[in-house]
Parts: C-alpha cells; structure tokens; sequence
C-alpha cells in the first residue's frame, strides 16, 4: 500500500468522521501487505519485522475482528497487516 492510497483513505475517513456520531458508524481501513511481486516479498520478508509474509487468514482475522464488536472501539485508523512492511517504507 503506497503513500498516495493511504492518503486518500486517510481523507475519506476524515470526511466521514463528522458524520460518525449521528448515523453510529465505526470508519477505519484495512492496510493488507504491499501487492509487491512474489520474488520480491521473499527477499524482503527475511528483513521485515516479522521475518515472514503476511498469510491472508491473518488479514481475514483483522477484518473479523474489526467489523465483531469486539472491534467497536477501533475507528478511524488505518490498520495494517503486512508484517511491519509499513515500518520498512513499503
């Protein structure tokens, strides 16, 4: 996910917020790992956080819990699951 996508999100959810209140909506986004090519996320995983790849299940799980209730405290963020590929730029 670059800069520009998050950006955007960023200021679609802003432009919700104001309505959040009224209607009892939670706004918050879902940052999956980067759509780098395959030989690509390989190389850099081994220097990721995680040491790894993100698995789908664990971007599934997020979303889960985001939209359970359990996740009814969590709004406007943007909520990665990339296995710190965030923090390395990516």
């Amino acid at each position: 996910m670059n800069s520009r996508c998050i950006g955007q999100f960023l200021r679609i959810r802003r432009g919700s917020q104001s309505t959040e209140s009224a209607h009892d909506l939670e706004v918050g986004c879902l940052a999956p790992q980067s759509g780098l090519e395959p030989v690509v996320l390989t190389a850099v995983a081994a220097r990721a956080p995680l040491r790894r790849n993100t698995d789908p299940a664990e971007v599934a799980d997020t979303a889960v819990f985001l939209a359970s209730d359990l996740g009814r405290g969590v709004t406007g963020n943007v909520v990665f699951v990339d296995a710190g590929f965030q923090i390395m730029g990516l």
